[in-house]
């Protein structure tokens, strides 16, 4: 609204009063910050009960998954340790073979699934 960019509010209709959309504006923003305040103020109160709030392990449980899941990949990358980072990317990206979640590798995936298995691999940069 700053910029006087027109928009149309759905629940108001295209023809509405900039001074309507402000008090919208100012209506919906003062909302946030009650239901900001509210879930502090429930989350305090559960805290004070005792309750545990968050999962401490999910990290070291979604560790082990992603260790567990990067040695499907071991037979297809130690071949490859000799070679850079990027080239591997390339190779694995011509053999159709996708990242975990289905995409294609760039050099920085292939570097942190190298790490997770414990394979070295060659910097990018070859010494002259």
């Amino acid at each position: 609204m700053v910029q006087r960019i027109p928009f149309i509010v759905t629940e108001l209709g295209p023809d509405v009063d900039p001074f309507m959309l402000h008090i919208h504006a100012a209506v919906a923003q003062k909302e946030r910050e009650r239901i900001a305040q509210r879930t502090r103020e429930a989350l305090a109160a559960a805290k004070a009960r005792g309750q545990i709030l968050g999962n401490a392990t999910i990290g070291q449980v979604r560790k082990a998954e992603a260790d567990l899941h990067a040695e499907h990949f071991r037979p297809i990358l130690a071949p490859l340790r000799d070679l850079p980072a990027k080239r591997i990317s390339v190779i694995l990206n011509e053999r159709g073979v996708t990242t975990p979640r289905g995409g294609k590798w760039q050099a920085n995936q292939v570097i942190r699934m190298l790490g997770r298995l414990n394979i070295a691999v060659l910097n990018s940069a070859r010494p002259t």
